[in-house]
């Protein structure tokens, strides 16, 4: 019954309700999230957000490392490369550890040599797309990894069992051999065996210290790792939704793309009738259901200043414009 509770609707719906009420009830002592003092919302420019993301998979791709990823988190020069191009791109990398949060589990901290600024993509959400009335009820049974976005567009984050296979299946469905690659597939990565394989070989031996996410293909997808944040460890990121289409996007670059999509590939579509347009003048985030030339991303967004060392805490339960 309780699973149950947790995917019935009706239910989730007025849980959020209440814990939204009691949010703004507490917000004059310790208030979290967009009640904030230290809350930020910066405009986002999807534009500037592409460009940054094709910046760090250019310089992933060129380095020749991203196509041979290891898995062994052992400090090879493969790692060590691509974690000072995170640092040279971005100013920092991330590692996965125990979260500062008890009984939370493992979470995701910000390590280098530079603050993340508001409004800095520091992850992104990883996982199976899928549309309004598209059947999730089954992948959903004990999944606390699916993010619903503003148009009602689902992301199944979660790595293992069926939505595990989905993903796999929808990835050889648009990756036959032969063709450019398009989707990333390592994020599916189980972080609690290396975890764990890490302490009892010696290399992690503080709960300070974790493991880096450099060895996967898209270092930065990682974001169904991310925990909720709670009144002693507030929010620091928000949920970004970042719609990418096939011709704006370099497709040599769309193998580190985390995402795919559940019934269609994005490009499938033909763009030989369609004119360049400016993407500056136009909203891109109102597609029709009908239209598979994007593919749909969740970025997470610092919404203060994050400091070295710092774990990084989303919210589940508020909305964001």
């Amino acid at each position: 019954m309780s699973n149950f509770l947790h995917r019935f609707y009706p239910y989730q719906a007025l849980k959020l309700m209440v814990q939204r009420v009691r949010l703004i009830a507490a917000k004059s002592t310790t208030p979290i999230g967009p009640h904030s003092p230290h809350y930020h919302e910066e405009p986002f420019d999807p534009v500037s957000a592409r460009s940054q993301l094709v910046t760090l998979f250019s310089a992933l791709k060129s380095s020749q490392i991203a196509l041979v990823p290891t898995m062994d988190h052992s400090g090879s020069d493969e790692s060590t490369i691509r974690r000072s191009i995170l640092q040279h791109q971005l100013g920092f990398h991330l590692e996965i550890g125990p979260s500062r949060i008890q009984n939370a589990g493992l979470g995701v901290f910000l390590r280098g040599h530079r603050i993340a600024r508001p409004g800095v993509i520091v992850a992104m959400y990883p996982g199976t797309l899928y549309r309004p009335g598209e059947a999730i009820l089954f992948n959903s049974i004990r999944n606390w990894y699916i993010l619903k976005c503003n148009d009602s567009v689902y992301v199944d984050g979660k790595a293992k069992g069926l939505s595990g296979w989905l993903f796999r299946s929808a990835n050889a469905r648009d990756n036959y051999p032969g063709i450019t690659a398009t989707a990333d597939t390592t994020w599916m990565t189980d972080w609690n065996v290396l975890y764990r394989r890490a302490e009892e070989s010696g290399r992690v031996k503080s709960s300070l210290i974790g493991i880096g996410t450099e060895t996967l293909k898209n270092p930065l997808a990682i974001g169904q790792i991310v925990n909720n944040g709670t009144r002693s460890y507030p929010p620091n990121v928000r949920y970004q939704e970042l719609d990418i289409r096939t011709r704006d996007f370099p497709l040599e670059l769309q193998e580190f793309l985390p995402n795919i999509w559940s019934s269609g590939d994005w490009h499938a579509h033909d763009h030989d009738d369609h004119e360049a347009v400016d993407d500056t003048s136009v909203d891109w985030s109102q597609h029709s259901q009908n239209d598979l030339d994007y593919l749909r991303t969740v970025v997470l967004v610092t919404t203060r200043s994050v400091e070295e060392g710092e774990e990084l805490y989303s919210t589940y339960i508020e909305h964001i414009n």
